[in-house]
């Protein structure tokens, strides 16, 4: 008896010990996210072209946050917002006399000044302290390591990782979007994937054949993520995949009401999130955001051969996992992953893939999500998915073999959006059942190589999407102006084609790093089992 009490006194106080451990280590690391932050902003404070360019937007788009209501420029204020607040807190400990105040708010300005005194330190501590746990949940589950110990004052990883995700990360925008999610539209066209099939150049043509689209929001900052997937249905951000906050990551209502009514122009938006069409939760969460308009989104999904779908994706994550070493983030995360994560070669990947717990992960987390949206919780409650249902359930490369059944991944979506219960709609008991709908429209790579093809897909796409909001805003208008449109939106996607169809974007990634290690490079042998394995798999062709 007494040596099971002491025993239980030293776990007791172990345990006590780790969690003051880990308080002490997340208060330190909060401390020197803070540090980065201002350091960030001193940089720009003494850079005189730099800040010459950020008070020109802050005189500019003074009104603070109306900016975003502005129907012809960007949501810049909160991006910009927590380099400004760093900046104006810097000059007012530099000079208490220094204030950027518009001509016709001066007699107004010492309440400004105060008022913003207050609230900017107060929006670079939520947005930093939000920043700090992006940090944490981003090398958890995107990059599948341990966070290193903000503890270890010689090692730079630390610092490496923290100043990636300060670089990279939009907290405040993040934040400010959420608190707006109720004012804003849900996307017109969602391309599913999948992933190095091309939906980076379809994208990319989407946003730019006409001058009606409005890009969505991106978390990550970065030239080939940004404008132009939300990752929000694959728990990017904190495992949040509620359906009623998928709006977030789109412009305002006020945005397209002036677009349409005032301006009378088209206007459509889109999200590209490459992960979507292998998710097995992501039909159900889409389908459920859409249940209260009771309009289905335009679905798209980019196909290509198998096995080069499944070769160029081995090549990509094996850049990224180097790239993740390079951060200085050494360890994966075996808690989430598994001891043998990640596989040595793609046939291993393959075998990874198509084993009893990665299916038994796909299985659950299909099954979580469809419960979730046909019993929904109480109304204060936010649908979160657990770590490993996210991104991939088993991590990215357990993909190599599902991301290439095109056929299985397009028919759970056909199903899911066909089924009667989540438009709310009982299902018929008649013998005159309406035919299933097609949901899916599938574009194969190759047909964004000829400029023909890669119109004609344009202009079903837009056109459809264009028709769908004209439609929805005012009928009258889609009945006088609709042939009018049609020939301005052909017009404009011809011109854009024959200037820009052999533009290819993320497409250099396959001659990263990857390619230099040769046990990262599939072997000849390898890729002939792939074909062999793909040429039996009737659920990877189309």
């Amino acid at each position: 008896m007494a040596f099971s009490a002491s025993a239980r006194t030293k776990s007791n106080t172990s345990t006590s010990n780790t969690t003051l451990l880990r308080i002490c280590e997340h208060l330190v690391g909060f401390l020197r996210m803070v540090y980065l932050v201002f350091e960030s902003a001193l940089l720009d404070v003494i850079r005189p072209a730099t800040v010459g360019t950020v008070f020109m937007l802050f005189q500019r788009y003074n009104a603070g946050f109306l900016s975003p209501l502005v129907p012809v420029g960007p949501d810049i204020t909160p991006r910009l917002l927590p380099r400004l607040a760093a900046i104006y807190t810097i000059r007012r400990l530099i000079s208490a006399r220094y204030g950027v105040v518009a001509p016709f708010l001066i007699p107004y300005a010492m309440w400004i000044r105060c008022i913003l005194d207050v609230l900017l330190p107060c929006i670079i501590v939520v947005g930093t302290a939000f920043l700090y746990a992006l940090h944490l949940w981003m090398v958890h589950v995107v990059f599948n390591r341990v966070v290193p110990s903000s503890l270890s004052f010689g090692s730079p990883t630390w610092g490496k990782t923290a100043r990636f995700h300060l670089s990279m990360l939009r907290p405040v925008e993040c934040l400010f979007r959420l608190a707006t999610y109720k004012l804003r539209v849900l996307p017109d066209i969602i391309v599913l994937g999948e992933v190095r099939c091309g939906t980076t150049t379809l994208c990319h043509h989407i946003r730019n054949c006409t001058k009606y689209c409005r890009q969505p929001f991106c978390l990550w900052d970065h030239p080939e993520l940004g404008d132009k997937e939300t990752f929000f249905f694959v728990g990017h951000y904190f495992g949040i995949v509620d359906p009623e906050l998928y709006r977030m990551c789109f412009p305002l209502q006020l945005t397209k009401f002036v677009q349409t009514r005032i301006l009378r122009r088209p206007f459509f938006t889109f999200d590209g999130c490459a992960q979507y069409l292998t998710s097995p939760s992501a039909p159900y969460l889409i389908a459920f955001a859409y249940k209260k308009q009771q309009r289905a989104p335009i679905l798209v999904a980019c196909t290509r051969n198998p096995t080069d779908q499944a070769v160029s994706w081995w090549k990509f994550e094996n850049d990224f996992m180097v790239w993740g070493d390079s951060l200085g983030l050494q360890q994966y995360n075996e808690l989430l992953r598994g001891p043998f994560y990640p596989p040595r070669s793609i046939v291993d990947a393959l075998n990874l893939s198509m084993s009893e717990p990665v299916a038994d992960m796909y299985c659950r987390a299909e099954i979580l999500a469809s419960r979730a949206v046909s019993s929904p919780s109480s109304l204060f409650s936010i649908l979160r998915m657990p770590a490993w249902a996210l991104t991939w359930p088993g991590g990215q490369l357990s993909g190599i073999g599902r991301n290439s059944s095109f056929v299985k991944n397009i028919e759970r979506y056909e199903r899911v959006f066909n089924k009667g219960t989540i438009w709310g709609k009982e299902d018929s008991c008649s013998g005159n059942e309406e035919p299933p709908k097609f949901f899916v429209d599938v574009v194969p790579l190759d047909q964004q190589k000829k400029e023909s093809t890669l119109e004609s897909t344009l202009f079903r796409i837009v056109g459809k999407a264009i028709d769908a909001t004209m439609m929805i805003n005012d009928k009258k208008l889609l009945h006088r102006s609709c042939c009018s449109n049609d020939v301005l939106v052909r017009r404009q996607i011809s011109s854009y084609v024959k200037q820009s169809h052999n533009c290819v974007r993320n497409a250099g990634r396959e001659d990263g790093a990857a390619r230099k290690i040769a046990t990262h490079y599939p072997t000849n042998m390898e890729v002939v089992l792939l074909e062999k394995y793909f040429t039996m798999n009737k659920e990877s062709g189309l």
